[in-house]
């Protein structure tokens, strides 16, 4: 089988392991993005892929067409039994190429990933939002990573297949349990809704009880966010998280814990944190199958999340079993850090129970098989 994937702007080396697996099962994947970002072009130096550059369509609306003529050329040159639909880029840009999939009946199946979420959704135009609409009706399946999606698709597309396929990792070799030092991660991109703010506040005081410890908190992104957009609402967002990372540094300058927290830039090199971190914060308000929560967990670094916001927290995380789950309070998140850095053998059994759980239900050796299945039925 041979997988066709647009509407992706890049591609991300945790992106690869999905597709690297199919691969190994047989089935060829094949990539039109315009890479903008020069991302994709980082992630070949360290991966092979089967990449095919479009025409750069940021800020050049003509460009489209040329973007479209690409798409045909390599409809006929591959000629593939599925596209995989990604809505990175507008949906407007992505609906004619589906269009052109259907005339020649090839299978479409969107994934349906962040672009669903109320809170983003929220920074969307009234259009965009109908492209997307229509994008999800014309696709024959919808692929959905969150467990709220349902309800939002059975509104928008209530006559298309849907299948959920949640995020799931790869399986390493097992880790070390012990650390040599109290150290505290956050590893994430640094956006509001991630409340880091509140994890700095809470240093504050867990530094009272323990003068060693250390916060990394890695994810800063404003210097990775070049000044092109089509359109003022993406100029808007960009400069709401250049201010946001600068309210986070201030706040630790001006809570005297220079010392103490460290901020650091978003990387794909992610497996050093995780082997010198003690405890896992993800104080966010969309919490499930988070790709770095999921591989703390699988790196036996038991996490702190909150459910204030996100009720399906727990359908991952169990509450003094495999993490700990407090609401989204410095006093509270600190008391749990406290309680983990100062009782070792309860954080190693909380660091294996959640290794477990990412071994017997987010595995993607396994889950991927399941996905597969559902592709060779819609392809016959």
């Amino acid at each position: 089988m041979k997988l066709l994937i647009i509407g992706e702007s890049h591609i991300l080396p945790k992106t690869i392991r999905h597709y690297s697996m199919l691969r190994d099962r047989g089935i060829q994947s094949h990539f039109y993005i315009d890479d903008s970002s020069g991302k994709t072009r980082e992630t070949l130096a360290h991966n092979h892929l089967n990449i095919y550059y479009a025409t750069d369509t940021t800020n050049r609306l003509l460009a489209w067409l040329y973007h479209w003529i690409g798409y045909i050329q390599l409809l006929i040159k591959i000629d593939p039994d599925i596209i995989e639909v990604y809505t990175s880029r507008h949906p407007l840009l992505i609906i004619p190429m589906v269009l052109i999939a259907k005339f020649v009946k090839i299978p479409c199946v969107i994934i349906c990933r962040g672009e669903l979420n109320p809170l983003y959704a929220k920074s969307q135009s009234k259009f965009q939002l109908a492209c997307l609409t229509i994008l999800l009706r014309i696709c024959q399946l919808a692929v959905y990573k969150e467990p709220y999606m349902p309800k939002i698709l059975n509104t928008l597309c209530p006559k298309t297949e849907r299948y959920f396929w949640y995020n799931s990792i790869p399986i390493n070799p097992t880790p070390l349990l012990t650390k040599e030092s109290n150290t505290v991660l956050f590893l994430n991109r640094f956006l509001p809704m991630r409340h880091l703010d509140l994890i700095i506040r809470s240093a504050k005081h867990v530094k009272v009880a323990f003068p060693d410890v250390k916060f990394i908190l890695v994810g800063q992104i404003s210097h990775l966010l070049p000044y092109r957009a089509l359109n003022n609402t993406a100029k808007t967002r960009r400069n709401e998280i250049i201010q946001y990372e600068k309210k986070l540094k201030d706040l630790v300058v001006r809570l005297n814990l220079s010392d103490v927290v460290e901020l650091l830039p978003f990387t794909d090199n992610v497996q050093s944190f995780f082997s010198q971190a003690k405890v896992f914060l993800f104080p966010a308000d969309t919490v499930f199958c988070n790709y770095a929560l999921l591989e703390s967990m699988e790196r036996a670094v038991p996490a702190i999340v909150s459910d204030q916001k996100d009720p399906y927290a727990r359908l991952i995380i169990k509450h003094l079993d495999n993490g700990i789950i407090t609401p989204q309070d410095e006093y509270q998140l600190a008391n749990a850090i406290c309680l983990l850095l100062r009782n070792e053998p309860f954080r190693q059994s909380l660091a294996i129970s959640a290794r477990n759980t990412i071994i017997h239900k987010y595995n993607l050796d396994t889950n991927i098989n399941a996905l597969i299945h559902k592709y060779y039925e819609l392809h016959r």
